[in-house]
């Protein structure tokens, strides 16, 4: 389904990560990124989550009232991800091998997200089906993280369903969960990991709760004109002042 007035939040969320990743490659070069006017272009953990909560919005009005047909959903969800995964990952390894790309010095970001030494053909496989390494290229992540999620999304619309308010309960009570685990839980599992990925399916319910009450929003926001500015000043806190070197 194409939604074209989303377009406009998925560009600006692109390119907030883009220029977050280019200020984390140039470090002092791009030192203006760290005034608080400028602040939100690195706000790249803010964009990327936009990115799954809108996944989450698009997918279930795709399916809203209809009896899911699990297969179909699943194949639809495969030719959307994989061919554009397929060519990059492909274009990826083919740099790789070709020119063999060496570490640039005092560039340990880009040493980060580019290719380490020792990449095989297996591992150049296992990106292929998104099967979670992430050596030869990095942001494919969020590509893993929106499959393994595509995976459960039909059992989690079903939930939806049969009860909002469980659904709604039962994941805000797993993000308190998951936050509450020390950091290196989280890493360790990395981000093809079941901790991982039940964390950022949960932004995918966020994205459910706001295209099965769409209308109901609208109107009541429509009638609070005070509420959808605090909504702007919570956004804008958590982008310009909550941002971080590390988003």
């Amino acid at each position: 389904m194409r939604l074209s007035f989303l377009d406009p939040i998925r560009g600006i969320a692109a390119l907030i990560v883009v220029t977050a990743h280019l200020h984390y490659a140039a470090g002092p070069q791009t030192w203006f990124f760290e005034l608080w006017i400028l602040r939100a272009f690195k706000a790249s953990v803010f964009a990327v989550s936009i990115f799954f909560v809108l996944s989450g919005l698009v997918l279930y009005l795709q399916i809203e009232g209809e009896k899911v047909n699990y297969i179909r959903f699943i194949v639809r969800r495969a030719f959307r991800l994989f061919p554009a995964c397929i060519a990059a990952v492909t274009i990826s390894y083919l740099i790789y091998i070709i020119w063999a790309p060496a570490p640039l010095a005092n560039a340990e970001f880009l040493n980060d997200v580019t290719w380490p030494a020792g990449i095989s053909f297996g591992q150049f496989l296992d990106h292929l089906w998104l099967g979670g390494s992430d050596k030869l290229l990095r942001p494919i992540w969020s590509l893993v993280i929106e499959w393994r999620v595509s995976l459960v999304f039909p059992a989690i619309v079903m939930l939806f369903v049969w009860s909002p308010i469980f659904t709604g309960i039962a994941f805000a009570a797993l993000v308190l969960t998951i936050t509450s685990l020390p950091n290196s839980t989280f890493a360790q599992s990395g981000y093809a990991g079941a901790v991982p990925v039940a964390f950022y399916s949960c932004l995918f319910v966020i994205g459910i709760f706001i295209a099965a009450y769409r209308f109901q929003i609208v109107l009541f926001l429509r009638s609070k004109p005070w509420l959808r500015g605090v909504l702007i000043v919570f956004c804008g806190y958590y982008v310009w002042f909550r941002s971080s070197s590390n988003d």
